[in-house]
């Protein structure tokens, strides 16, 4: 965190993001119930956990989840057209399986979150549940999920299905997918 005084007063106050690596973690999916966000494809919403989300060492109040398996703390983001990061069509990104995917509302195959845990441990788990590729089969699906813990700006991909088969066998274990962690347009780690 940076604070800049100019000449006639104004002081500004600057959190530069700290970029992240990766590293094995040991498996662990969450099993949730969670809270259905109703995507169809190509969609976006806001959710407010009950307490910010540490992010390359910044403080969120709001997190921006996308349909096609991205996740952004700049704002409403869900491109289906994925592509290498960094990418400059948006400012902080978190891609665990970023590809054309679609969800079905009122259906299980959509995209659910949950805060789990109790103060100060609590986690926010985003889960992208038996999501197939874009208009595809709707029992080719995969299923993965993302953990944000509280009080740290640790980030954690958990992968319970990565294989669509059949006619989209190609995007099997993120063949078409972009994955990784951007914390500024021209800052990112890809796996």
């Amino acid at each position: 965190t940076y604070t800049l005084t100019f000449p006639d007063g104004d002081v500004v106050t600057v959190t530069v993001l700290v970029n992240y690596l990766y590293g094995p973690a040991p498996y662990n999916y969450r099993t949730i119930a969670g809270t259905s966000l109703e995507f169809e494809d190509d969609s976006s919403a806001m959710i407010t956990p009950p307490s910010p989300v540490q992010f390359g060492g910044g403080s969120f109040n709001d997190v921006f989840v996308g349909s096609n398996g991205v996740i952004s703390f700049s704002n409403y983001f869900y491109e289906y057209w994925n592509q290498p990061l960094p990418t400059d069509w948006i400012e902080t990104l978190v891609a665990p399986f970023w590809d054309d995917l679609q969800a079905f509302p009122g259906s299980a195959q959509n995209v659910f979150w949950e805060v789990t845990g109790t103060e100060p441990n609590r986690e926010l788990v985003i889960e992208w549940r038996d999501i197939t590729h874009c208009c595809g089969d709707p029992s080719a699906t995969v299923k993965f999920q993302v953990v944000f813990f509280e009080g740290r700006s640790d980030i954690l991909f958990n992968y319970a299905d990565v294989y669509f088969g059949g006619g989209f066998s190609y995007a099997d274990q993120g063949a078409s997918a972009t994955v990784g962690v951007q914390v500024g347009s021209g800052a990112a780690m890809q796996y």
